[in-house]
């Protein structure tokens, strides 16, 4: 806004007028604070969809908008109630044959069951239930179970141990037997997590199966080894 002294030098021509942008009106500064409040609400309510539920708490005991913070924070504990429902393993479960029904046979539908025949005194079962407990522990949403082979089926032959079975509805998915479907003795429980992930068992992040990069890792080592050793011969040669 322009002064009294300052009107009276451009009225004398000594300086000249500035474009001073005039005053809002009533009904433009109500118009643009409405926008701004709808914007600051809207902000508000997309970071609220992502609110701890002790944040939500502390609002609602201050927003006049209890109710959209009240709705917020049902759905918040639905979604963690459903979760919690679902990651409800995350442990390799032991389990006897009066169990096997129960726990395989008549589980969820919905649900992948992992099953480990084993037996205790067999380093490669061994190394299977290592790299289960493994599997089992980042995806507790698929129930993971061993039971000891005898027990499972009778005369079960040693030589297919350890065996995976993996079922869906109570049917059979895929019948793993051995290590050598997950890379043999140099398994890990990255092969593992493949495998499953193939059936749809699991989600995985990695991106090629662990086998073949492991695979192209030691023909380079070896390649490696096989450039160092010409190069061995060459320096015999010399001398």
């Amino acid at each position: 806004m322009a002064t009294e002294w300052e009107d009276i030098l451009v009225k004398h021509g000594i300086i000249e007028a500035r474009d001073i942008p005039r005053a809002p009106t009533a009904a433009e500064y109500d118009a643009a604070a409405a926008q701004v409040r709808d914007d600051l609400h809207d902000l508000g309510k997309a970071a609220l969809e992502n609110a701890e539920l002790d944040t939500i708490d502390e609002l609602l005991e201050d927003e006049d908008e209890s109710d959209i913070l009240e709705t917020i924070r049902k759905r918040r504990i639905a979604e963690m109630q459903a979760l919690a429902a679902k990651n409800k393993f995350g442990e390799l479960i032991h389990i006897n044959e009066t169990e096997y029904k129960k726990e395989v046979s008549e589980a969820d539908p919905e649900l992948f069951v992992v099953v480990f025949l084993f037996k205790p005194s067999m380093p490669a079962c061994q190394l299977m239930e290592k790299h289960l407990r493994t599997v089992a522990a980042k995806f507790a949403a698929v129930k993971f179970v061993k039971i000891r082979s005898e027990e499972a089926i009778a005369n079960y032959p040693d030589r297919n141990l350890p065996t995976v079975l993996v079922y869906k509805s109570s049917q059979p998915l895929v019948n793993w037997i051995g290590l050598s479907p997950f890379g043999g003795e140099a398994m890990t429980a990255d092969d593992l997590e493949w495998n499953l992930a193939q059936l749809g068992a699991v989600k995985t992040q990695l991106s090629e199966n662990p086998a073949i990069v492991r695979g192209r890792r030691q023909t380079k080592v070896n390649y490696g080894y096989k450039l160092r050793g010409r190069g061995s011969e060459s320096d015999s040669d010399d001398e």
